[in-house]
């Protein structure tokens, strides 16, 4: 119906030029799309319910178009909205993030917390709505890869360096996603309504501004996962 909707609101209502496809992207056939091949591709996040997880939504989609592209559904030269992502990441100071988060140690109010804590494990790798939470930005966002839709690549930038431009305690870093068009135009999921991926350091530590923070971000191509690693290097004069 939404989609119906969308169609007539739009006054596309020619079907020789405009028609909507009841089925999943791996049921297509080059028989059911005009030409036998897409020359626009525009992401949807709520078809596939992932907009809480902007890493994987993006993984998602960029698998999603080399699938159809090895399949000859998406022209080569084929337009994708977004163009690209970039994966950003921030360093934080958030004293009630890390209260939140953080072991109870043996011993809480007179009870043992052990087991609990136990049960956690580390959890230091947390899917947050961060904006819920009082932090403050101890470095500008700054890019680890970038995810090319158009091209069907990514690019891997190894470990990147930041140096911290304010004094502070770093609990750990929020890793966001910065989408960008083919007009540079850009739409960040560092917003009030989206949950972001965010690393808590093991242990908290005290940066000023010569200090700097290291971060490294892997993908798998095999369980379309990635896995997200940052530390901080003091005293560093580079």
């Amino acid at each position: 119906m939404a989609a119906y909707v969308a169609q007539l609101g739009n006054k596309l209502t020619d079907q020789t030029n405009f028609q909507i496809l009841q089925a999943y992207p791996e049921q297509l056939s080059s028989n059911d799309i005009f030409d036998g091949c897409a020359k626009i591709v525009v992401a949807e996040p709520f078809y596939e319910k992932l907009d809480e997880y902007p890493i994987i939504e993006c993984l998602n989609f960029f698998y999603q178009i080399k699938g159809l592209k090895h399949r000859g559904l998406i022209a080569d030269n084929a337009i994708t909205v977004p163009s690209m992502s970039r994966i950003m990441v921030t360093a934080i100071e958030c004293f009630n993030l890390r209260q939140a988060h953080q072991h109870l140690n043996e011993e809480c109010s007179n009870f043992s917390h052990a087991a609990i804590d136990k049960f956690r494990g580390n959890d230091v790798d947390l899917n947050l709505p961060v904006w819920q939470y009082n932090y403050r930005p101890l470095t500008d966002a700054f890019e680890v890869s970038k995810i090319v839709f158009g091209k069907t690549s990514i690019e891997h930038k190894g470990k990147v360096s930041k140096k911290f431009n304010a004094t502070g305690i770093c609990h750990g870093f929020i890793v966001s996603v910065e989408h960008v068009n083919t007009l540079e135009e850009t739409l960040s999921s560092l917003c009030d309504y989206k949950k972001q991926h965010v690393q808590l350091l093991t242990s908290p530590v005290k940066v000023g501004i010569t200090d700097v923070c290291r971060c490294l971000i892997e993908f798998d191509s095999n369980s379309e996962d990635f896995v997200f690693s940052g530390d901080v290097e003091l005293g560093s004069r580079h």
